[in-house]
């Protein structure tokens, strides 16, 4: 199933890559954009594809495509085949879209599944850039899963701007009541303050965004 998280990451291994595409226009034709470009991106080599609208925060309003990818130069190689598409453009220009960035992370760890009408985006430093230090967090926040959240993604920032080098949890919920009831929870666990506290886990951004398509 295309957007199934795996149980857990060898630990030290990255799995792939995840390219956020960041834009400004009418997000209210994100779908249109969306059933352009991703059969274009999927037969270029992606293996996930997700649209949203950022609801929260700086990025307010503005419109994501999330991709996943083996390798980056991949991405990049097959970029303009897409950019240039007559039915992706006439997609873009109708919407009114401004390119704003691309960044791109790592995925080191997945649990669940990661598919869900919401996506809660955790931006964190840590002090400990260990694997297994990541893997502990994700054992002990993987309590989550089918409490509120269906799936959780950790990813390093490897070019993103000034996020390069932090990571990211990405929650994927159905319901973000129900993730705020069960982050409360998760911050309440021993387990996972232990974890925390030896990783310096330090909170710096959240943020929430819907699902387009």
């Amino acid at each position: 199933m295309e957007n199934s998280c795996l149980a857990h990451n060898p630990i030290g291994e990255v799995m792939s890559y995840m390219v956020f595409t960041i834009g400004d226009g009418d997000q209210s034709k994100s779908a249109e954009i969306l059933a352009a470009v991703s059969p274009l991106m999927k037969s270029a080599g992606a293996s996930y594809v997700r649209g949203s609208v950022t609801l929260t925060g700086d990025l307010s309003g503005k419109g994501v495509v999330s991709s996943i990818w083996d390798n980056i130069d991949t991405y990049f190689e097959a970029r303009a085949g897409w950019m240039t598409n007559p039915d992706v453009v006439a997609a873009l220009t109708a919407a009114g879209v401004t390119p704003i960035m691309t960044n791109v992370g790592e995925i080191i760890d997945e649990r669940g599944e990661c598919d869900g009408d919401y996506t809660v985006a955790v931006a964190q430093t840590a002090t400990d850039h260990s694997p297994e230090a990541t893997q502990r967090v994700m054992d002990a926040a993987a309590s989550l899963v089918g409490n509120g959240v269906n799936g959780i993604r950790a990813v390093r920032g490897v070019a993103a701007g000034q996020a390069t080098g932090t990571y990211l949890g990405i929650f994927y919920v159905d319901s973000l009541d129900a993730y705020l009831t069960g982050i409360k929870g998760l911050y309440a666990d021993p387990e996972f303050q232990a974890a925390a506290v030896a990783n310096g886990l330090t909170v710096v951004d959240r943020s929430f965004s819907r699902k387009t398509g």
